[in-house]
């Protein structure tokens, strides 16, 4: 959507201050007065400079007008935020960002802001692993030879791959549909967010999708996305089928603790001897070392080292 595009190109800005695309992209979001003219007599003044460093040394020499907005520009900015979270919350609320796209479109407010808390939930942590995590931090560095990228379908718009794989793609995966909203908009919503994952391909697509799932500790047989079937990907209809629950044999929580990779993972029940009991959203590292994100019953959102935390298991 376009709102977590803006978001995500604050971001990657203060990750990569000589990232063009993503000033142009939130340079007037919310407006400044750095229009399309505006833009134009930078870009011309710049040359083949990058701009926010251009502008952080010679925004003083644009017109009045231009150098007005790139004053404003670069008060919003200030210095980089230690967390992701810090720089979203200054964003959205310090520049008016939700005020911005209230007005913008008050009809779809409310769904637009429900995608952004998604974006907020996990955002608690260090700017440069968020970015990290996403698969979005922009470093132009191709040092590194071959590798994977990493993206949600909404990040991928307008981008082409020559090989691109989509897992996942399960009945009640993909689409999800959500409590609250109204379904059918929610799932044509999915559909167009399908059509953009199936068409990032240049020469090669590949689609996945697991026969078996393990949720919230149970297994459960899966069945195909049913976009495969309208992309006439898959031949067999997709037929709605009450799905099979067969419950994970039981293990010991503290001995899968001491195995490489931990007992945590997003959805798991922890507590705390201070904090109490909470809900891990995001894993980082293996082990007892493990950086492990929760957010606690209190509402408090904390980074904890595994070995601090109790496991208590999905819950019920």
């Amino acid at each position: 959507s376009k709102e977590i595009r803006d978001l995500m190109a604050y971001l990657r800005l203060w990750a990569n201050p000589a990232s063009d695309p993503d000033l142009l992209r939130i340079a007037n979001r919310p407006r400044r007065g750095l229009g399309a003219k505006a833009i134009e007599k930078i870009q011309a003044a710049a040359g083949d400079q990058a701009l926010l460093p251009w502008l952080k040394e010679h925004g003083d020499s644009l017109d009045t007008r231009v150098k007005k907005g790139v004053r404003r520009l670069l008060e919003d900015l200030g210095e980089p935020p230690q967390t992701a979270l810090e720089g979203l919350e200054r964003v959205l609320e310090t520049m008016g960002y939700l005020d911005f796209i209230a007005a913008e479109d008050a009809e779809r407010f409310e769904g637009r802001q429900a995608s952004m808390e998604v974006l907020i939930d996990g955002a608690d942590q260090e700017l440069a692993l968020f970015l990290e995590q996403w698969g979005l931090a922009a470093t132009g560095d191709k040092s590194r030879g071959q590798g994977l990228r990493l993206a949600t379908c909404h990040a991928a718009k307008g981008l082409e791959f020559d090989v691109v794989i989509l897992p996942g793609w399960e009945e009640g995966l993909f689409p999800m549909i959500r409590d609250g909203g109204d379904p059918h908009d929610q799932l044509e919503e999915e559909r167009r967010l399908a059509y953009v994952g199936l068409t990032r391909a240049r020469h090669r697509l590949v689609v996945t999708w697991a026969k078996r799932r393990m949720l919230r500790g149970q297994w459960q047989d899966s069945r195909p996305s049913r976009f495969l079937r309208d992309a006439g990907l898959v031949e067999a209809p997709v037929r709605a089928q009450a799905p099979v629950h067969r419950r994970a044999p039981q293990v010991d929580l503290d001995e899968i603790l001491d195995q490489e990779g931990g007992a945590y993972a997003p959805g798991f029940r922890v507590d705390h001897e201070v904090f109490g009991e909470g809900l891990v959203l995001a894993v980082r590292g293996m082990g007892p070392t493990a950086s492990i994100q929760v957010r606690f019953d209190s509402g408090d959102k904390k980074t904890i080292r595994a070995n601090f935390l109790k496991p208590l298991g999905y819950p019920d």
